[in-house]
């Protein structure tokens, strides 16, 4: 008899961290805040409680994510799985790559946001396209390296306010 991989189940990769991420950039990418999620039923409480269970393939955080997903405007499995299409511009893909390294480093929300403003601020995201840095957003850092190369700088400009 022929061993079928298929038999043996599907190992689904359940990455807190790229979920995550991967949710905020669709959020930013879309413009869709905490609040107008919160008007199709979900709360800050209950993703904040789908993130930290996702991990143990919890149905109910995966139901949950699954709704943000489609409040947001984007797949679920992209969500979940990071499978298909990504579905963001130049400048969201930037920022999901910004907040998984923030995640990875073990950064805070807050930190996250920080950096997630600095970055908008230095490459003119979100504005119109008849923005001075538009044509410049084709030449986004799409890299780990160039994004940990951004925190670097974005660190020394923080600490030269303070």
């Amino acid at each position: 008899m022929e061993f079928n991989p298929f038999d043996a189940g599907v190992d689904l990769d359940m990455d807190w961290v790229g979920i995550k991420s991967r949710l905020k950039a669709a959020m930013f990418d879309r413009g869709v805040s905490m609040q107008k999620l919160s008007e199709s039923r979900i709360t800050l409480p209950d993703l904040e409680r789908a993130f930290n269970n996702i991990e143990f393939g919890d149905p109910e955080a995966i139901r949950i994510i699954s709704e943000a997903a489609v409040t947001v405007g984007v797949s679920p499995q992209w969500v979940l799985l990071g499978i298909g299409n990504c579905p963001l511009s130049s400048p969201g893909q930037l920022i999901r790559i910004a907040w998984e390294y923030i995640y990875r480093l073990g950064g805070s929300f807050q930190l996250g946001k920080q950096f997630e403003a600095w970055l908008t601020g230095k490459f003119s995201l979100g504005k119109g396209e008849d923005s001075p840095r538009a044509a410049y957003r084709e030449g986004l850092p799409k890299s780990v390296e160039d994004v940990a190369r951004l925190y670097q700088q974005f660190r020394r400009d923080m600490n030269q306010r303070n």
